[in-house]
């Protein structure tokens, strides 16, 4: 913009915003609503859409709100998270048709419309704020007597509810299931379809940037918790504990490469994520349960990752099992494409 423009903005942003955000914010610390005609889902989506916009071009008028509303969304992500994994991803679960009726709303003309937009615009808030330099103290704070920055506590519960919402959902196994090629577009970062896994993704990617070592100190205790609860679902033969699994491996995946960066970096014998802990709970499980193929094709896939830093045996036996797996041709197609790109 020009110096005029710029002149223009900084005198009239202020006050229209300083109207304008109190509305938005009482907005957002609303409960979900949805029962009939009476829904708040779409107006949430739409205020976070607007908010990321001025966040984008105008940052440093929004930076007196951000405080406000990152303690706001934050109230919000939590709260939806348990119905959010109950409608659309334990389709099993006692709850799912009351969090279904909570979370999906329905238009005059019968059209269905879910809480995922206003997901994705937390989300996307979310990357912008851990970018913006008088954000960062809620992300990390420096460690006493070390002099480096770690988690914050809003930083680690974060993570853990981004396991959370990065699980695969019913629709996406539905999906894959009919047709294989829609799997293989999802694997590839490239997809075309964007959805709450997906944001996930982005806005870890961005946390990686801005925070490499708090980002794998968050993902350690955050996959240890999540971790417990998988082998909790094993042990009660709840067959969603594999969700629960692949999804720890899909999220710390995810920043494969710059947690592989950081370990290089590292002093011999100072793990930057406990990989043995992992295999343990969750990709030796996952790859010995064939009945969960995407499972299965996760532990390959997350394995090959982190190849660099597997003790030799290990990584020869699950290079091994890739080899077999391709060349078996009754095992499930996920199976055997993920195998590929393990290899």
């Amino acid at each position: 913009m020009s110096v005029a423009q710029n002149a223009f903005v900084d005198a009239h942003a202020p006050p229209i915003l300083k109207e304008w955000m109190v509305p938005i914010l009482e907005i957002f610390k609303q409960p979900v609503t949805n029962e009939g005609a009476s829904t708040n889902i779409s107006l949430k989506a739409e205020c976070i859409k607007a908010v990321v916009r001025a966040t984008q071009g105008i940052p440093k008028h929004m930076v007196p709100y951000n405080s406000a509303l990152l303690e706001t969304l934050w109230t919000q992500l939590r709260d939806i998270q348990e119905p959010f994994m109950h409608a659309f991803i334990y389709d099993n679960s006692e709850h799912n048709e009351s969090a279904t009726s909570l979370l999906v709303a329905y238009e005059e003309d019968g059209e269905a419309y879910s809480i995922d937009s206003y997901l994705l615009g937390i989300f996307e808030w979310l990357s912008n704020a851990a970018d913006t330099r008088s954000m960062h103290r809620f992300f990390v704070s420096k460690i006493e007597g070390s002099g480096r920055a770690g988690p914050t506590q809003f930083f680690n519960q974060l993570v853990g509810s981004l396991m959370c919402y990065a699980q695969i959902t019913a629709e996406m196994l539905e999906d894959w299931a009919d047709d294989m090629d829609l799997f293989v577009a999802d694997e590839d970062e490239e997809g075309y379809r964007f959805n709450v896994r997906v944001s996930v993704q982005e806005l870890l990617k961005a946390l990686d940037a801005c925070f490499p070592a708090a980002l794998a100190k968050a993902l350690g205790a955050a996959a240890q918790e999540r971790s417990q609860v998988a082998k909790q679902w094993r042990l009660e033969q709840n067959s969603s504990w594999w969700l629960v699994s692949e999804a720890i491996l899909w999220v710390i995946g995810t920043v494969s490469s710059g947690i592989i960066e950081q370990q290089e970096n590292a002093k011999a014998g100072t793990p930057v994520i406990e990989l043995g802990a992992l295999f343990d709970t969750d990709v030796w499980p996952l790859a010995q349960s064939s009945q969960y193929p995407f499972g299965q094709g996760r532990a390959f896939i997350f394995a090959s990752s982190f190849a660099k830093m597997l003790p030799a045996g290990i990584a020869t036996a699950f290079l091994d099992a890739c080899a077999k797996a391709v060349a078996d041709t009754q095992l499930h197609p996920a199976v055997r494409l993920s195998a590929v790109r393990a290899i």
